[in-house]
């Protein structure tokens, strides 16, 4: 599964990258975008990737789709000036900085990707978690409501599990789902793994997932998933940790035997990824006297009782050598688009981000079903992908450097409010200062040290810092509507001086922090 997550979230950079440069060319920082899509595309996904690509992906895909905004905003600005068209011209200094910002971040994910080995092995993934130690493995996590658009493809399963069920011969099934990434082989297998008629009828019941490591010995990979069958036969009480380690392959394989042994079990062999003899002709009955055979899977898979196993893999060929082709299981695309639907709104509501009524995202659902190709996986990763976005989109961004300060100031009157106000104003990097008078709290706005605040405040009043926080451009309009409401104040110096104001100028559009303005007044 997560390997399916990662090739669908690289297509989708490399889909989006080609569009962005079918509509504007070689557009800003393209070049930035291109290398790094030509560090993914070197790179073989498998199961065993680290699933810290994930996150380098997700972060690829969200500044093409900043910087594409950029682009846009600036066309338009130019278009509606009746100027020449001409993307790369006349950007603001919010937009500079920006662009400065956005290749910094560029060439980090691409030195953090080209960091990441080959077949190296997950570092998270609770469908991919091994017991080689005793311990019973971890399962995908099975969540029935948010499974979709389903229910004919589990009756057909159940029927081939089910077909001549109470035949006498009692034959060994062996059926292969296979299908391209992302088409729901392993929640098709989960269905038919928890479905009721299924578990009335099959017992015991396992579930290995394959997760096979490139790079991995092929004789640890092979002790690896027969040590995990054991596990899951034993549900960990009968079989002493570290006791496996002791055997060969062939004890295990005759363990395994022993176990099955006139029972009618199912095994599902989760994600398999390469073509191996040693688990190939699953449903064929050897010889077991055969010495050579004593070492093969189906060696330990016991034929007469009724047994079965369901493999699932996106490589046919490798589905094929296991099962036959007779035994292939086809799973396509999901035709019903509410389906498709739904399982994007479930993903949607798990990341809690944003609301299932959110208006964006029903304008975009026929735009959404179209874009996912009737994968499943294609919408639950678009649901968290656009789910991030709207929310970044409608959060307030910090505005790098400043910061506001809440100081406690043993403020007793208005001469002292004045005195401090008068002190604090004359630090460099103030844009915005107020107090409370009843909470004797001062607020300070602006690139200044908190220290140098308190140094300068300490030298007439007991002073401590309460906080300090980034400030956003919501902070900023906040303080420039409340000026609004209020006329400027004039703060007249003891001893005669010249009146004084603090007024604070914000230009959201153009600059990335306001301006400020100490302003004497005759």
């Amino acid at each position: 599964m997560s390997a399916d997550v990662l090739q669908f979230l690289r297509d989708k950079f490399e889909d989006e990258l080609k569009e962005a440069k079918e509509e504007y060319g070689e557009f800003l920082l393209f070049s930035h975008f291109h290398e790094n899509l030509n560090v993914l595309k070197s790179k073989t996904i498998s199961p065993t990737t680290p699933l810290k690509m994930k996150g380098l992906i997700y972060k690829l895909n969200q500044a093409l789709v900043d910087c594409l905004i950029v682009i846009e905003v600036q066309k338009r600005r130019n278009e509606n000036k009746n100027k020449e068209k001409k993307l790369f011209s006349e950007y603001s200094l919010k937009e500079l900085w920006f662009i400065r910002k956005t290749r910094k971040r560029l060439l980090s994910i691409k030195k953090k990707l080209e960091g990441i080995p080959e077949g190296a092995v997950a570092s998270s993934s609770s469908a991919s978690a091994f017991a080689i130690d005793g311990k019973k493995q971890a399962h995908p996590t099975f969540r029935p409501l948010e499974i979709h658009g389903f229910n004919d493809q589990l009756q057909e399963l159940e029927a081939l599990l089910l077909e001549n069920f109470d035949d006498s011969d009692k034959k060994f099934k062996a059926i292969g789902i296979t299908g391209m990434g992302g088409s729901g082989k392993t929640t098709l297998a989960q269905l038919v793994f928890h479905s009721e008629r299924i578990r009335n009828k099959f017992y015991p019941m396992i579930w290995v997932t394959s997760s096979e490591n490139l790079n991995e010995d092929v004789l640890d990979m092979q002790r690896r998933i027969v040590d995990n069958m054991l596990v899951e036969l034993s549900n960990g009480k009968d079989i002493a940790e570290g006791w496996l380690g002791d055997c060969s392959l062939d004890e295990l394989l005759f363990q395994l035997r022993g176990r099955l042994l006139r029972k009618r079990f199912l095994i599902v062999l989760d994600g398999v990824w390469r073509i191996n003899d040693w688990y190939s002709n699953l449903g064929c009955v050897w010889e077991t006297d055969s010495e050579s055979n004593y070492s093969s899977l189906s060696h330990g898979l016991p034929k007469g009782s009724g047994g079965a196993i369901l493999v699932t893999s996106r490589l046919e060929e490798v589905a094929r050598s296991m099962v036959g082709e007779q035994n292939l299981y086809r799973i396509p695309p999901l035709s019903d688009g509410e389906s498709i639907w739904s399982i994007f709104m479930d993903s949607v509501e798990k990341t809690q981000l944003i609301s299932i009524q959110h208006p964006t995202l029903l304008r975009m659902k026929d735009e959404i079903v179209d874009n996912c190709d009737g994968l499943p996986l294609a919408a639950k990763t678009l649901g968290e992908i656009i789910s991030r976005q709207i929310h970044k989109l409608e959060s307030p961004q910090p505005i790098p450097g400043l910061k506001k300060v809440i100081f406690k100031v043993d403020l007793h009157d208005d001469v002292d409010k004045r005195k401090a106000m008068k002190k604090v104003s004359t630090l460099s990097g103030i844009d915005f200062i107020s107090v409370n008078m009843k909470e004797r709290k001062l607020t300070v706005i602006g690139k200044v040290d908190p220290i140098l605040v308190v140094i300068k405040l300490r030298q007439s009043f007991h002073t401590e810092i309460l906080s300090v926080g980034p400030v956003t451009e919501v902070t900023i309009k906040e303080k420039e509507e409340s000026k609004q409401e209020e006329k400027p104040k004039r703060i007249k110096v003891l001893g005669g001086g010249p009146f004084l104001k603090l007024t604070s100028r914000t230009s959201i559009a153009n600059s990335s922090r306001p301006t400020t303005e100490l302003t004497q007044l005759s």
